[in-house]
């Protein structure tokens, strides 16, 4: 017996456009709800620089996604009962300064709404800028 054979990173990914709400020092940017993440194994998360993407577009709004002010960004993952997963730098989740290997993840009953991105220090960030992230998942059927 065999199954197929799946992309090793996930059968599903989207791309989520995380917008610079505050340039602040360590002001936690959260992220929309998201049902189909919550109900997902999240096995690879990347950060798309703006090196690899032009502008962005979420609710009709352009933006521009970071690059090197990557380099102090956290990405901070809790599951759905607010227990911390993982604290990941974004600049280590960019496939190309990773030579072009993911990092791959196992993530599962997480609250996508209880993640966030923070910068300690903004740097150059403006609102005109965003966090682009492209998260490969599996269905998690036995989710609750």
């Amino acid at each position: 017996m065999a199954n197929e054979v799946g992309c090793i990173e996930g059968e599903l990914s989207k791309t989520i456009v995380l917008p610079i709400s505050s340039v602040q020092p360590n002001f936690q940017m959260y992220f929309n709800d998201d049902p189909s993440l919550d109900k997902a194994i999240i096995r690879s998360i990347e950060v798309v620089p703006s090196t690899t993407l032009g502008k962005v577009a979420k609710n009709g709004v352009y933006y521009d996604p970071l690059y090197l002010d990557l380099a102090g960004g956290i990405l901070v993952i809790q599951n759905n009962k607010n227990e911390l997963l993982a604290t990941l730098g974004l600049w280590t989740l960019i496939r190309s300064e990773n030579k072009g290997k993911a990092t791959f993840t196992y993530f599962k009953d997480i609250d996508w709404s209880s993640s966030y991105v923070y910068f300690p220090n903004v740097g150059t960030i403006t609102t005109s800028n965003a966090v682009v992230l492209r998260v490969y998942y599996d269905y998690n059927f036995n989710s609750k």
